[in-house]
């Protein structure tokens, strides 16, 4: 049996089957479940790392007029629509609600990192419940190990670190 049938096979969680076709096209030697705080959970995007706090989808949700911030999340999901083409602030308020009604739930989606934390899936899952818990709320994950990461990922990885630990706006 291959990775990817392992993955979908595996019942202690759910992987959407969009989610799962893309997650497998990169090469993995591995995968676990493992619980972390949800604050360790960071994003790269265009080279760059950010904690959760400094996200679009965590700007939307800490926003209390959603009018002051909707251009910059409605221009951020035009972007994010290539990894998911239903992103939307409707889809959005749709997922905060489901977090009104019920806990964090592996088997509805769970969140997936890599190796270094960072945000594989479940951005928008991590940035709520950050924003209900604080970062110290441990949750459960998929942490994926990818085979092909350049040498730059890990040198970026430890100057957010850094950057954390010294208070360094991130």
């Amino acid at each position: 049996m291959g990775l990817k049938q392992d993955l979908q096979n595996d019942t202690r969680f759910h992987i959407d089957p969009e989610v799962l076709e893309v997650l497998v096209k990169r090469p993995i030697s591995s995968y676990k479940l493992d619980t972390i705080p949800v604050g360790r959970i960071h994003r790269l995007w265009g080279h760059r790392v950010f904690s959760l706090y400094k996200t679009k989808p965590y700007t939307y949700l800490k926003a209390e007029d959603k009018s002051e911030v909707r251009e910059m999340y409605q221009n951020y999901c035009q972007i994010a629509k290539v990894d998911k083409a239903e992103r939307s602030e409707k889809t959005f308020e749709n997922l905060i609600d489901t977090f009104d009604e019920s806990v964090y739930d592996v088997q509805r989606g769970i969140i997936i990192v890599d190796q270094y934390d960072f945000i594989v899936d479940g951005q928008h899952r991590s940035c709520i419940l950050l924003k209900n818990y604080g970062e110290e709320q441990p949750i459960q994950v998929l942490r994926v190990h990818y085979e092909d990461y350049s040498p730059l990922i890990p040198l970026l990885n430890v100057l957010y670190l850094i950057k954390k630990k010294l208070h360094i706006d991130c």
